[in-house]
């Protein structure tokens, strides 16, 4: 048996690589390499434990997950949770998971006793369903009845090594979870017409600066300090910062209840370690993308003319590049495209040559001229 690398050395082989979160890593890969020292017999009186990643979509979670599993040497599966229709389909479920476990059988050479990491990515679909039940079904039992389509027989395995990874995209949970309306009124007077189920809010700075906008406009002299149109301006802003107030309390409220669910006796059960994620820096996306040696950025500039390359690789370009991806909502999934908005503007033939060259996966929509 091939010596399992150890904790310090896993985490310089992947930090490298993902530097976005340094405690975050560090727990993932302590936890990863307890379950595997568990499943060589090297470990005793320490406890296997399926993970839960809990943060925004976009911020490396699964890159992290898989190059994790590469430096251990074991296999890496990933799935997204299956919701049709707004229901989850437990049919689904269990078909993709058997097979993944039937690859992970013939990869193991046979071996009944199963090993890798599996993410079930998305789990936030699951946040508003009675599914964690069905999910700790299968995840929670020791031994599963697989289906071998090569041998047409049911054989039990060994699951109870394998490393289950769920990931929750925080910021992508607002629709999977119920939460009260949030409304802004102008008085906090509550009467008889208002909604039980509805949450008023209410800032008496922005009413005050409300009034004194409008007393403004209604003033006529000459010697006014502000224009008409500054008044306006003030009141757009003021206008935008009620619906701010408004969207700042929801999320407040959407990931109040993700915790609650989250902390769940159900959702423990099967993932008993929660890992949160920070924000993703911009200073963290900079890394990523110039030293990173699985850079999808470095990679695309690297098929550039050499004085492209250089350019791009620029310290102020990977800076304006990394706070193109840190405002986009997929964040670092937005690499592809920041690359070739910046890149077009270089080497516009030799970039659309690459662009048509693409795996699908990565072709963006472009305009008719050939932009993207």
């Amino acid at each position: 048996m091939e010596k399992l690398l150890g904790v310090k050395d896993a985490f310089k082989d992947v930090y490298k690589n993902c530097p976005q979160d340094k405690q975050a890593l560090i727990r993932f890969i302590m936890q990863v390499h307890t379950n595997q020292c568990i499943y060589n017999g090297t470990s005793n009186n320490v406890k296997h434990e399926n993970v839960l990643l809990d943060g925004d979509f976009g911020i490396g979670k699964t890159t992290m997950a898989e190059e994790v599993a590469k430096v251990f040497g074991i296999p890496f599966y990933k799935f997204l949770f299956p919701k049709i229709g707004g229901v989850i389909d437990s049919g689904i479920l269990s078909s993709v998971l058997n097979d993944i476990f039937e690859n992970m059988y013939n990869e193991n050479e046979h071996n009944k006793k199963l090993n890798g990491l599996i993410v079930i990515d998305e789990l936030e679909k699951a946040l508003n369903f009675d599914c964690l039940n069905m999910l700790d079904n299968i995840i929670g039992m020791k031994y599963y009845s697989l289906y071998d389509s090569n041998s047409e027989l049911y054989i039990n395995v060994d699951i109870s090594n394998i490393t289950f990874v769920g990931e929750i995209n925080r910021d992508r949970t607002r629709e999977y979870v119920t939460i009260p309306e949030v409304r802004y009124v102008s008085s906090l007077e509550i009467d008889e017409s208002c909604d039980d189920d509805v949450i008023y809010i209410h800032s008496d700075e922005i009413e005050k600066r409300l009034k004194e906008a409008d007393n403004k406009l209604c003033d006529k002299s000459s010697d006014s300090d502000f224009t008409i149109e500054e008044i306006k301006l003030e009141k757009i802003l003021l206008q935008k910062a009620k619906k701010d107030l408004v969207e700042q309390i929801s999320k407040q409220l959407v990931f109040s209840k993700v915790d609650e669910i989250i902390n769940t006796q159900s959702m423990w059960h099967i993932f008993s370690n929660h890992i949160a994620f920070e924000e993703l820096s911009l200073e963290s996306i900079v890394k990523i993308l110039s030293d990173s040696e699985i850079s999808e950025y470095k990679n695309l500039s690297s098929k550039l003319e050499a004085d492209d390359y250089l350019e791009l690789l620029d310290s102020e370009v990977v800076k304006l590049a990394a706070e193109l991806i840190l405002n986009n909502p997929n964040k670092l999934y937005a690499i592809t495209d920041v690359f070739y908005e910046i890149a077009g503007s270089f080497d516009r033939d030799n970039v659309i040559s690459l662009y048509d060259n693409m795996p699908k996966k990565y072709v963006l929509k472009r305009d008719t001229d050939g932009r993207h």
